[in-house]
C-alpha cells in the first residue's frame, strides 16, 4: 500500500512523542537527589587500606548533613583522619564548607557524623563528597557499609528529599574468618629420649598432699550489662514527644536533657537508631549530660527546672536571632550554640525554649 499524507503525519507525530519521550525521561531521572557510597563494591586484601566516599548526587539548596553509617567491626576498622583528636574521626568531603561540625565519631562498628554551614556561606548545589572514610580491612570476610540514618537540610532547616544507596567490602576470599587451630608441633627426629633408669629397691619419697586451692569467687562480667529494659524506671514520664521529620532519638533525647537509651528502652523500640515521622514518645525521668553535642531537637513542652548553667530560659519571639539574644544578655552567640546544642546557629524557632548562659 502506498503511504499517503495522513500516514506521514500519523508518523511524524509517533517520532516526536518518542523523542520527547527520551529527552524527558533522562531529565526526570536525573532529578532525584541520591546519596550513596562509592564505589558500591570493592576488594581487599588483609591489612590492605581504601578510602571510600559518600557522594551526593543531584542536589539543591544543601546546607547541613547528618549520618549514621554502619560497618562490621570485625572485618574493618576505620583509620583515624584527625590522630590530634581523641577518638576516631572521619574527614569531611569538598561538597559542603566545614563550619560547624558537631559530631564525628566511630565506634563499635557505627560512624556519626553531621556538618552544617554558617551564614554567610552559601547552599551547595549539584553532585559531590560529604564525607571521606579509610577504611583498613582486619580479617577476611564481607562488610556491608549501611547509611542507616540520613539527613539533608536547606539552609532555612527545612528537610531535602532523597534516595539513598548502600555499599559492601569484601576483604580477602570474603570467608568467614575461621577459628585459630593451634600449630603442630612436627614429631622429633631423633629417637625419643629413654627413661633413667630406677634403682630396683627405690626408698620412696613421701610426696605430701597437692593442698586444694580456696575457691576464689568468679569476678564479675564487665562486658556482659544487664539488659537495658531493666536499667531504666519507667514509671515517671516527663511528657510526649512527637516526632518531626529528619529528627533522630540523639537529637530528642539532646532536647530533654534525658538518656536517649532509656527513651528508647521506655518506649519498647525494636532498633532505637530508628524513629518514624509522626511516632509518640515517652521521655522518661532519666537525667543525662548529652554527650556528644550535636543537632538537638525542638523541645514540644518546657523542662520546668531550669538547667544546670542557664541564668535564665528565653521563648524565642518572632524576630529574633541568636545575634540579637547575644547582645541582649551580653554573652557570646557561641556560649549560646553551645549551651543548647543548636545544629544551625543560623536557624532558632519561635516558640523555642533557649538556655543563656
Amino acid at each position: 500500500m502506498r503511504p499517503t499524507a495522513k500516514h506521514w503525519v500519523w508518523f511524524k507525530g509517533l517520532t516526536l512523542s518518542l523523542i520527547t519521550f527520551m529527552v524527558v525521561l533522562p531529565a526526570l531521572a536525573q532529578g532525584t537527589t541520591t546519596v550513596k557510597v562509592t564505589p558500591a563494591t570493592l576488594t581487599l586484601p588483609v591489612g590492605g587500606v581504601v578510602e571510600l566516599l559518600i557522594n551526593v548526587e543531584n542536589v539543591s539548596n544543601l546546607y547541613g548533613i547528618e549520618l549514621s553509617i554502619s560497618f562490621d567491626p570485625n572485618v574493618l576498622e576505620v583509620i583515624d583522619a584527625n590522630p590530634n583528636t581523641a577518638g576516631v574521626q572521619i574527614s569531611a568531603g569538598d561538597m559542603l564548607s566545614p563550619d560547624y561540625e558537631p559530631v564525628n565519631q566511630v565506634a563499635n562498628g557505627f560512624i556519626d557524623y553531621a556538618l552544617t554551614q554558617i551564614k554567610p556561606t552559601a547552599p551547595a548545589n549539584g553532585s559531590g563528597t560529604l564525607v571521606r572514610i579509610t577504611f583498613r580491612g582486619k580479617a577476611d570476610g564481607t562488610s556491608a557499609v549501611t547509611l542507616g540514618s540520613i539527613l539533608l537540610s536547606n539552609n532555612q532547616g527545612g528537610g531535602i528529599d532523597h534516595t539513598w544507596q548502600n555499599g559492601q567490602i569484601t576483604v580477602g576470599s570474603g570467608g568467614t574468618p575461621a577459628t585459630a587451630v593451634p600449630t603442630p608441633v612436627p614429631p622429633a627426629t631423633t629417637a625419643p629420649e629413654q627413661p633413667t633408669p630406677i634403682p630396683a629397691t627405690p626408698v620412696p619419697t613421701p610426696i605430701p598432699a597437692t593442698p586444694v586451692p580456696t575457691p576464689v569467687p568468679p569476678a564479675p562480667n564487665p562486658v556482659a550489662p544487664p539488659a537495658v529494659t531493666t536499667n531504666f524506671n519507667c514509671t515517671r514520664i516527663l511528657g510526649y514527644h512527637n516526632v518531626q521529620r529528619g529528627e533522630t532519638l540523639y537529637a530528642i533525647a539532646r532536647a530533654y536533657q534525658v538518656d536517649p537509651y532509656a527513651i528508647g528502652a521506655c518506649n519498647r523500640l525494636a532498633d532505637p537508631r530508628r524513629i518514624h515521622f509522626g511516632n509518640r514518645l515517652a521521655i522518661p525521668n532519666v537525667p543525662w549530660i548529652p554527650t556528644p553535642p550535636g543537632p538537638t531537637a525542638v523541645r514540644q513542652w518546657a523542662l520546668g527546672a531550669l538547667p544546670a548553667g542557664c541564668r535564665v530560659n528565653h521563648t524565642v519571639r518572632t524576630g529574633e536571632t541568636l545575634t540579637l539574644l547575644a547582645g541582649r544578655y551580653g554573652v557570646g552567640v557561641w556560649p549560646i550554640v553551645q549551651a543548647n546544642r543548636v545544629h544551625n546557629p543560623n536557624l532558632i524557632y519561635i516558640g523555642q525554649t533557649l538556655c543563656i548562659p
